[in-house]
């Protein structure tokens, strides 16, 4: 099997060396991943420039582009197959509506476009200044894979998957949890100074509907939701 792993927090980030790690348990794996951090960037391409490449080992390529920028040159420029792009995992999440501005969700979701199926998968984390435990992250990202591997996914459609945060309860097992995308926005919560707004939302306090992605991941489930 060959996958392509992309991300959007950089080729050097830790969540990426993390999935690389499950993924060379699966099989064979090529790296394109931006030169730098971008996330937050959606679906956005570079069309009226030419995307540097800085070749850093046989299989691993930094791309100064968007996360759709490095799945679409990856599969153009190397003569590979690639049977699945696996995309993250990100830091922290990306539940609900943040698949639309998510460069985590827009590299799963340009490998659908081009007819491959995809993972998005990023870790949830209460608190932000803390380090990620990047050790129970590959743990439950091998889980997931082992659930949806056979699993049918229908065309143009992505899995979506966040992680739980576990710091608090670090022996427990979460649950696997099958559910739709929580519809509501993060709410508005700005600080406006006199030439400047800063935002101070929460994630944790978002609105969440019962039953839906934000909810359960941030009750402690592993969310699985077909994109």
């Amino acid at each position: 099997m060959n996958i392509l792993l992309v991300n959007d927090d950089g080729w050097d980030a830790p969540g990426l060396a993390a999935l690389k790690h499950v993924a060379e348990q699966v099989g064979d794996v090529w790296t394109a991943a931006p030169i730098e951090k971008m996330s937050g960037c959606g679906h956005q391409l570079t069309l009226h420039r030419s995307i540097p490449l800085r070749q850093l080992s046989e299989r691993l390529w930094a791309v100064d582009g968007t996360p759709a920028d490095c799945v679409r040159v990856a599969v153009s420029r190397w003569q590979v197959v690639f049977d699945w792009v696996w995309s993250g995992m990100n830091e922290g999440a990306n539940l609900g509506c943040d698949v639309f501005r998510s460069g985590t969700a827009a590299a799963a979701r340009e490998a659908t476009l081009l007819g491959i199926p995809a993972l998005a998968i990023s870790q949830y984390q209460r608190a932000w200044k803390e380090p990620f435990d990047w050790n129970s992250s590959i743990c439950q990202a091998q889980r997931v894979w082992e659930t949806i591997k056979n699993r049918f996914l229908p065309p143009g459609k992505f899995w979506n998957v966040n992680l739980p945060d576990l710091s608090q309860t670090p022996n427990v097992v979460p649950a696997l949890a099958d559910c739709p995308l929580d519809p509501n926005p993060l709410p508005l919560d700005y600080s406006h100074e006199s030439n400047a707004s800063i935002y101070k939302g929460r994630y944790d306090l978002r609105p969440a509907i019962p039953n839906h992605d934000v909810a359960l991941c941030l009750s402690g489930a592993i969310t699985l939701t077909p994109c």
